[in-house]
């Protein structure tokens, strides 16, 4: 089939190049504060948002000039880090324990804790074993026991799915990214490596 991905709302742009999997993705959360001080005075803590946005780190390597340039083109359309762009965590977020029919909106996970930190604005990409990425918007997601969660979709998916197709299902990411220049490292003329930061944008999900 082809890709089908939906509730993205008018921002589109889109990174789905697989990263190198003989590097380690890495991630963690920024704390969204900032410590307000004027001289001689107390200092105090802002709070600039009470949930706290990933940031993670790819490695990439580019096999070949084309690669690499399109990577390049990419981080110069979007201005550095000025332009949001969207795009999968790459990491197993949930886990699917059952099939999914095409008209189904409530998605049967593993408990991963995820209904006390869902927002409602959260997108989620099944990459299949085919290369196919399928992406919905979350309305909610819900407790059913120690080893269940339900995710519920805005829209159904448009194919059945069998838990067998997974290759992957993970978050999909409103970022941007951290710096403005990118640094490769050369093992031949055509051959390069780049790590880079993403920073989610939770405060611009549409």
């Amino acid at each position: 089939m082809s890709d089908d991905i939906q509730t993205l709302g008018t921002l589109n742009n889109m990174w789905l190049v697989e990263p190198d999997w003989s590097g380690e993705i890495q991630s963690n959360f920024i704390p969204s504060y900032d410590l307000i001080q004027c001289a001689g005075s107390v200092g105090a803590l802002w709070v600039n948002n009470y949930d706290a946005p990933r940031r993670i780190q790819y490695q990439y390597r580019n096999a070949t000039k084309a690669e690499e340039k399109a990577l390049l083109d990419f981080f110069e359309a979007r201005l550095g880090r000025h332009g949001c762009f969207w795009m999968p965590t790459w990491m197993t977020d949930f886990v699917v324990i059952n099939d999914i029919a095409a008209s189904d909106t409530v998605i049967n996970v593993k408990n991963n804790a995820f209904s006390s930190v869902c927002k409602g604005y959260e997108r989620i990409a099944f990459i299949l074993t085919s290369g196919d990425i399928i992406v919905r918007k979350i309305s909610a997601a819900t407790f059913i026991s120690a080893d269940q969660e339900n995710i519920t979709l805005t829209t159904s998916v448009d194919r059945i799915i069998a838990t067998t197709d997974i290759a992957l299902c993970c978050l999909f990411l409103l970022v941007r990214f951290e710096k403005d220049n990118l640094q490769f490292s050369y093992t031949t003329d055509s051959v390069s490596d780049v790590e880079f930061n993403v920073y989610e944008l939770i405060r611009e999900y549409p």
